[in-house]
């Protein structure tokens, strides 16, 4: 009885060569874009690229990212999920790639050369900030109390509790704030009712609003 061949087929031996040199551009946003655009087209070439940086560091991380980011949407989804699988690739990992990989051809980053240095843990939190956080993160602003130079000296403990210990605390504030606007509220409607009670005695009071 002949054997069933596997409806995916193995890895390719044969090394692919380096799509784009691992180093850090100086304009992100366009380099991955024109990465991108440069993708081949024959899927197993595109495997192979995507294994080939799967555990490279920074940039290498990005570039994975955006080749499995093709695949993803080149090819049905059970066999995509079959490729990974059959590749011992976990689909969370493969997604966290490309996640960043969005991330970073989304937003304008003239010094993303700093990121380098952050390591892989810290970019991967900090692709799910906002755009806008991101873009003034690498321009050196303060973001969720620190700096991108106080990051990288920061661990990746301390640098997750210190992003939660600022969200706990804006948090904390905002319900504040919410609380006293609502007691502003009850103060004007007290005085509204004192005011109309009043009137409708024919009297006047000298007394100052209570809410100006």
């Amino acid at each position: 009885m002949p054997v069933k061949k596997k409806a995916v087929s193995k890895v390719s031996q044969a090394k692919t060569p380096v799509l784009s040199v691992l180093e850090t551009p100086k304009n992100l946003q366009l380099h991955l874009q024109e990465f991108e655009k440069n993708l081949p087209d024959d899927e197993q070439t595109l495997w192979n690229n995507a294994t080939q940086f799967m555990n490279a560091e920074i940039m290498g991380f990005i570039y994975a990212g955006i080749a499995f980011k093709k695949l993803r949407e080149t090819t049905e989804h059970g066999y995509f999920k079959a490729c990974l699988a059959e590749r011992g690739f976990k689909p969370r990992y493969v997604q966290e790639r490309i996640q960043i990989a969005e991330k970073f051809t989304e937003v304008e980053i003239t010094n993303f050369d700093l990121g380098a240095h952050l390591g892989i843990s810290k970019l991967r939190k900090i692709a799910t900030w906002e755009d806008d956080q991101v873009v003034e993160f690498f321009e050196g602003k303060e973001v969720y109390g620190f700096t991108i130079d106080e990051a990288q000296d920061m661990s990746k403990r301390d640098f997750e509790a210190q992003i939660k210990a600022n969200k706990d605390e804006v948090k904390a504030l905002e319900e504040t704030l919410t609380q006293r606007d609502f007691s502003i509220h009850e103060l004007e409607q007290e005085n509204l009712l004192l005011s109309d009670q009043l009137n409708s005695k024919g009297l006047t009071s000298d007394w100052p609003d209570v809410v100006n």
